[in-house]
């Protein structure tokens, strides 16, 4: 078991906590480990994973597979300077950054735009990113596995070869020592993302590999931000519950590309 001491370097160790909500739903997002966060179109899925990445101020590569330099900027900008999606959107395509220059800067994320990046093309990012960087990032996000070429199998259906990818991002995350997070989509009655989203919601069933899956869905408010729920329906390492019931509930204001912890 010394062994195994040895053998555990940063595995294990939790990236630095963002919101209060999810910290007291106990998801972490752990070194080591491969996690999942599915929803439905346009709830909030790379909003979330975009300001966990952000805020979290750790290294991380970012595989933007689902939208281009263009957009990932413009919700950058949008959430480190407080600005709403119109505005930052005005400010980048004027190529007017001077403002936000410094926070830019400051992000430590690299990001990599291939539409269709296959799984030699994710090593080769990581290997690129220690060469230059001397470590590994401490966070891996994959937005979104359907994208990545490998996610069709052999026999040419979608969401065939999800499972073998699964270990494969598995094995990253040991062999990389970082949390790798991929985003991914749900099934059909829950593709409107107004309900929870229970564990067996998720496309394709890939549920067995990953140490953590956190599902979202959106509650639109009359008045004020809309919520964001955060459901864990599995969590090697905390609480969850496979129903999609019991959900961390986070503010998400999308103009504005804001979430943040309940206000009272």
């Amino acid at each position: 078991m010394l062994q195994s001491r040895r053998a555990r370097g940063l595995a294990g160790e939790p990236l630095p906590s963002v919101f209060t909500a999810l910290e007291q739903s106990q998801v972490r997002f752990v070194r080591g480990q491969l996690g999942l966060l599915a929803g439905g179109p346009g709830c909030g899925k790379t909003a979330l994973a975009l300001t966990l990445a952000l805020r979290m101020g750790v290294p991380a590569l970012y595989f933007s597979a689902d939208s281009d330099a263009f957009v990932q900027l413009a919700r950058t900008v949008a959430i480190v300077a407080g600005w709403s999606m119109e505005q930052a959107t005005d400010h980048v395509r004027r190529d007017d950054l001077d403002s936000v220059y410094t926070e830019l800067a400051g992000v430590p994320i690299r990001m990599v735009y291939l539409a269709s990046p296959g799984l030699d093309d994710i090593e080769l990012s990581l290997q690129a990113y220690e060469e230059v960087y001397g470590e590994y990032p401490h966070l891996t996000v994959l937005d979104n596995i359907t994208n990545v070429r490998e996610s069709t199998g052999p026999d040419g259906s979608p969401n065939s070869g999800l499972e073998p990818l699964m270990d494969w991002l598995h094995e990253a995350a040991r062999g990389t020592q970082a949390h790798v997070l991929g985003l991914h989509h749900v099934t059909g009655p829950f593709n409107d993302a107004d309900k929870p989203i229970p564990l067996s919601g998720l496309k394709g069933q890939v549920g067995r590999v990953p140490a953590l899956v956190a599902t979202i869905h959106r509650r639109r408010q009359e008045y004020g931000p809309d919520r964001l729920l955060v459901s864990s329906v599995k969590n090697r390492t905390g609480s969850a519950d496979a129903s999609g019931q019991s959900f961390a509930e986070l503010e998400f204001d999308a103009a504005r590309m804001a979430i943040r912890d309940l206000s009272y």
